[in-house]
């Protein structure tokens, strides 16, 4: 991370061992299909809870247009 704050290329070294995807377009999603998003939400909490109690750590997000996603990391 000291790479970014000096403008270089950070290029992560850790292995990813679990990745958690959220919805392309949040906002789009809540103003179109609230109830999609409410699940959406819990699906995301869940896994993060679920990650969370395997000792991973959120060390990342992929931002993708596609496929975004939170990356997990082992301690």
């Amino acid at each position: 991370m000291i790479a970014l704050s000096k403008n270089e290329i950070f290029e992560e070294k850790r292995e990813i061992v679990k990745t958690v995807e959220i919805p392309q377009d949040w906002n789009a999603l809540l103003k179109t299909d609230v109830q999609t998003a409410k699940n959406e939400q819990d699906r995301i909490k869940r896994e993060f809870q679920q990650a969370f109690s395997e000792s991973l750590i959120c060390g990342g997000f992929r931002r993708d247009e596609n496929q975004p996603q939170y990356v997990f990391f082992n301690q």
